[in-house]
């Protein structure tokens, strides 16, 4: 926190106007269930809006977060698609 607000609370209250005159912003989606703010593994997509142009970039980071990954592997190991694929990612293996 820069020396010139007196809290957090100051600084944080004053983060529009240091976006406005930046003129950009980084974004980002994240996807936590179990937590009002996420952790970094919680990140699904993120990027950047140009004000002036009135554009954003925003690329996806992965298809799940870090953290939903596992969950859903486990959810789906019966899966005739997941054991197929563990069957070709085996053979794609050095020996």
């Amino acid at each position: 926190m820069p020396g010139e607000y007196a809290t957090t609370a100051d600084w944080v209250a004053s983060a529009v106007a240091r976006t406005v005159a930046a003129g950009t912003a980084r974004v980002f989606c994240a996807l936590s269930a179990d937590s009002p703010v996420p952790e970094p593994g919680d990140r699904s997509s993120e990027g950047v809006a140009d004000f002036a142009a009135r554009r954003a970039r925003v690329w996806q980071a992965v298809l799940f977060t870090e953290r939903m990954t596992p969950d859903h592997i486990r959810s789906h190991e019966d899966d005739e698609g997941i054991s197929q694929l563990r069957e070709r990612t085996r053979r794609c293996r050095p020996a």
